[in-house]
């Protein structure tokens, strides 16, 4: 799969219906993130801090789900609706408060993407984009990152699995209606910035490697294990979330991952834990109840949160 596989699995910002979007010429993006960290459990894996007057559960989420998922345990809904508060990632609906972000950072309006991939892969490019359902005229001035992820959601999407139906997004709904208060751990734009400021060779080799793994599918020549778009498989990595084994989610994610660009893993994992541990801690030290649902990647192996929390001698209970 490659790191930028991965990538797509570690982020916290989904638009809802890309496909569907992508088809009627609008910019569109879905990203989803796995892991945690423990022994195997028939339920997704869920984690409880406590001290003397707080008390935070921590969720690790997948964002792309099939609406017969049935993943909402006892265990999970009773931590969730008993929180005094709900924590994300960051935005999960498309609109204002997502796409402008998404307009500043995922498109170049002076510099079309023919002019970057030239000739041969435009057309490989425009050919994946009509047997995707999607317009190729969506692409014409998306940042090569942008749409190497818009790429990655084409086999999902194909498998069945929608944003709308990801566990954050259920999470959002069902905080919304009981008027519960909704936080974010980042915005919009700290996200997308992550692959915005990446360097233009590792932006373009990206968009290359996901053209040349979905064309490969497509044509029938993708076989499970080869890398990149075509072999994102994402019915595993459910299956070993929804068992609650986070430690072969984990391998799922981070092999990928740690194959692929040092820097973008450091970006999209060590430095966003870290910040994050520290956010964590600043709840810790207030009161009352908090549910935190993050991708299940932020929780696994030595640089995860639940590493970062214990360093600093907050030690996560796994329930």
């Amino acid at each position: 799969m490659g790191l930028w596989g991965a990538a797509m699995n570690s982020f916290g910002i989904v638009f809802a219906g890309l496909r569907r979007l992508a088809a009627r010429g609008l910019v569109g993006l879905v990203v989803a993130l796995l892991l945690g960290a423990a022994p195997l459990r028939a339920e997704p894996a869920l984690w409880r801090l406590t001290d003397s007057d707080s008390t935070v559960y921590l969720f690790g989420t997948i964002h792309v789900l099939r609406a017969d998922t049935d993943w909402m345990s006892p265990r999970i809904r009773e931590a969730f609706e008993g929180a005094d508060r709900l924590w994300l990632e960051t935005e999960t609906g498309a609109g204002l408060g997502m796409m402008m972000p998404l307009m500043r950072y995922g498109m170049d309006w002076k510099v079309s993407l023919a002019s970057r991939l030239g000739p041969e892969d435009t057309a490989r490019l425009t050919a994946i984009a009509v047997k995707a359902g999607m317009s190729p005229a969506t692409f014409r001035y998306m940042r090569p990152w942008l749409v190497a992820l818009t790429l990655a959601t084409v086999p999902m999407a194909d498998k069945g699995f929608n944003s709308t139906e990801g566990a954050d997004v259920t999470f959002e709904h069902e905080a919304t209606a009981m008027k519960k208060p909704i936080h974010r751990l980042e915005t919009v734009s700290q996200q997308l910035r992550i692959f915005a400021d990446l360097p233009p060779d590792e932006e373009m080799a990206m968009l290359r490697d996901a053209i040349d793994a979905l064309s490969a599918s497509q044509d029938g020549r993708g076989d499970k294990g080869d890398e990149g778009a075509g072999d994102i498989d994402i019915g595993d990595m459910i299956d070993a979330w929804m068992a609650g084994d986070v430690e072969r989610l984990g391998g799922l994610v981070q092999r990928d991952a740690m194959a692929g660009s040092a820097s973008l893993y450091d970006a999209l994992f060590t430095r966003r834990n870290k910040e994050w541990v520290q956010q964590i801690k600043a709840i810790m030290d207030g009161s009352g109840s908090d549910f935190i649902a993050v991708g299940a990647g932020h929780l696994a192996g030595p640089d995860s949160v639940i590493a970062g929390l214990a360093a600093l001698g907050i030690i996560a209970e796994r329930l």
